[in-house]
């Protein structure tokens, strides 16, 4: 009988590597495939992480506007005296007393973290609240509505709170130099005119033109609208960038300030008292743009009367900035106007941070009652006239 032998071995070699190509290949792909799993579902806990720590953070705030409003209450408790002292930054000042946290209802374990929910591991910690901040902080749109800023000061020393009587001057900072802000100022030139909105927002990333109007009212009142009116003292702020003409220019950071009863409203406009002044801007500071205004005398009468400061912007919006000044040169402080805080919420191993301005207004707040309003002038508006399909007469005796 004849055998066959088969000869060709390289046949089961190639099959071999073959598998052997396959096998790694499968490997590969399901390697790579439980990577991506994975990795999904890591960044899926750190979203879920991420969102607890920011709920904790939240709820944080929300605790703090509860410790605003008991210590401004019952200020004499352990802990508030943190709460009024603007210099103070320590993480645990607050969440330290326990009779306010008791008070108040407030977890805090022996690290100084206050529980908001013990099953999903999350917390706040560092909470920082500031009554007294000094400076007030805020935005204005372009579209003719105003912010209004209560000049309500006071002085802080050695521990003690105590009402402000008097302030040299205020300054006013606008358009913040940041880029996740209002963007790094640019295109701007010595020109004086005030061109359309088109023409000013063709070139660059111009800073807004502001209207400032600060307002007096007797703290004893006896007023009327009319004697309200009488005190107004308002100016149009115009961003430059060096030496003008035709009007004054006020330098950045410079050490003058200047008096707003220039610019009364009866007053009229000539050389001397121009209701637009020309701001020298620049891009080296945290604002672009930078004004210092006092009154007659050289000094806010506090005790007196309430100010109010009314801030517009033209052409484009603007964050801005009012600090206050004392008549020896010493920060003062806005009193419970825009309180700060500053808190951290934390979810296993991940953190969020907060640090926001809380403003209390209601309907009862003195300045709510402020109209916004679409024309103003010094004198009478005379709006008699004659409009025909061709033609049109003006009516006014001027």
């Amino acid at each position: 009988m004849r055998k066959f032998v088969n000869t060709n071995r390289e046949g089961g070699q190639v099959a071999i590597i073959s598998v052997m190509f396959f096998t790694i290949l499968f490997s590969v792909i399901v390697v790579s495939f439980v990577q991506n799993v994975v990795a999904e579902q890591r960044q899926t806990t750190n979203n879920e992480l991420s969102a607890s720590a920011l709920t904790a953070a939240e709820s944080g705030l929300e605790d703090a506007k509860r410790v605003l409003t008991y210590c401004a209450l019952v200020p004499t408790m352990a802990g508030c005296d943190s709460v009024y002292d603007p210099t103070g930054n320590s993480c645990d000042a607050i969440l330290n007393s326990g009779s306010l946290m008791t008070a108040l209802n407030i977890s805090v374990d022996s690290d100084k973290k206050a529980t908001v929910n013990g099953r999903n591991k999350e917390y706040y910690s560092c909470m920082i609240i500031h009554y007294l901040t000094d400076n007030y902080t805020g935005s204005v749109e372009a579209d003719g509505k105003s912010a209004i800023v209560p000049l309500k000061l006071a002085t802080y020393a050695s521990g003690s709170v105590a009402s402000a009587t008097t302030a040299a001057y205020f300054t006013v900072n606008w358009h913040n130099n940041s880029p996740s802000v209002n963007g790094a100022m640019s295109g701007l030139d010595n020109s004086i005119d005030l061109p359309t909105m088109q023409v000013w927002k063709s070139s660059g990333n111009r800073p807004a033109v502001l209207r400032i109007e600060l307002v007096k009212v007797p703290v004893a009142g006896g007023f009327t609208l009319d004697t309200i009116t009488d005190s107004a003292r308002a100016v149009t702020l115009r961003p430059t960038t060096g030496s003008t003409s035709g009007g004054v220019a006020i330098t950045t950071g410079g050490a003058s300030a200047y008096n707003l009863d220039n610019w009364a409203q009866t007053t009229e406009p000539n050389s001397a008292v121009n209701p637009v002044m020309y701001v020298n801007c620049s891009t080296s500071n945290a604002y672009a743009c930078a004004a210092r205004f006092t009154l007659s005398g050289g000094s806010l009468d506090l005790a007196t009367y309430n100010y109010y400061l009314r801030v517009q912007a033209v052409y484009s919006a603007a964050d801005f900035q009012v600090t206050a000044t004392g008549t020896s040169g010493q920060t003062l402080y806005f009193n419970g106007i825009q309180p700060s805080v500053d808190v951290t919420g934390r979810a296993i191993d991940a953190y969020k941070r907060i640090s926001s301005r809380l403003e209390a207004r209601s309907n009862n707040d003195d300045y709510n009652w402020w109209p916004e309003y679409a024309l103003q002038s010094g004198n009478a508006i005379c709006k008699d006239m004659t409009i025909d399909s061709e033609s049109g007469a003006d009516n006014c005796s001027y």
